[in-house]
């Protein structure tokens, strides 16, 4: 009885440990860990899925029913440009975090679920880090990130 207990326990613990393993956000494997930083002071953390593909880029968020608690999706783009996204068929509040090369935030906007209204960041853009909107009232302006693999 004792050894069944003892196996049924490492079951469960390998269980656990494999579904991090796996984890994703809304269908996107790869993961990025997302740190803003303000003052020298980590004030978010954000586990990413990764867009870093135009068939990705474009399906972004769409069709996603939640993000839990500390995850969002993470756009790179090949080169910094002004970026317009949009919430068509997006049922969640999301902020999105429009970010430049040299990793300052440059702007936190609101989408608004299922809008065709645009959301444009006029600066060059490199990377826009889509979040509940709720998460992103923290972040500012001139916040810095830093990006990290999990």
């Amino acid at each position: 009885m004792k050894k069944y207990i003892i196996r049924v326990f490492l079951v469960i613990i390998l269980y656990f440990f494999a579904s991090n393993l796996y984890a994703d956000v809304c269908g996107y494997k790869e993961l990025k860990k997302i740190n803003f930083i303000r003052e020298n002071q980590t004030i978010a953390q954000f586990d990413s899925g990764v867009a870093d593909n135009e068939d990705l880029r474009t399906r972004g968020l769409m069709f996603c029913n939640s993000l839990k608690k500390g995850t969002g999706l993470f756009f790179i783009f090949d080169f910094p440009a002004s970026k317009a996204f949009w919430m068509k068929n997006t049922s969640i509040p999301l902020g999105l975090i429009f970010v430049s090369a040299d990793l300052k935030v440059l702007s936190v906007q609101h989408g608004i679920p299922f809008s065709l209204e645009h959301i444009v960041e006029q600066e060059p853009v490199k990377f826009v880090l889509e979040v509940n909107h709720d998460e992103s009232l923290k972040i500012q302006k001139g916040d810095r990130i830093s990006i990290g693999n999990l």
